[in-house]
């Protein structure tokens, strides 16, 4: 069998959500949404320094995917974990 190297033919099809992210992330050629990119980029800096404003115990990242963002959240507060 042949799987797709393009990532979004596992999340929709025909408009219509798939959801087969474990096959995604097993398969496709390139990271997933960017998200080795993303977790550096505007927004990720502004999350980051709304939650260094804040004290917390633990941090929390549900649907983390590859855990890019949650590995700097953990490597600049120390706390977060996916």
């Amino acid at each position: 069998m042949r799987y797709s190297e393009d990532y979004h033919d596992y999340v929709f099809k025909n408009g219509k959500l798939l959801g087969k992210f474990e096959e995604m992330y097993k398969f496709s050629k390139e990271t997933p949404w960017h998200q080795d990119k993303t977790a550096q980029e505007l927004f990720s800096n502004i999350d980051i320094t709304i939650l260094s404003q804040q004290k917390y115990n633990t941090i929390l990242d549900v649907g983390c995917g590859l855990g890019y963002f949650t590995n700097r959240l953990y490597m600049e507060l120390k706390n977060a974990g996916g």
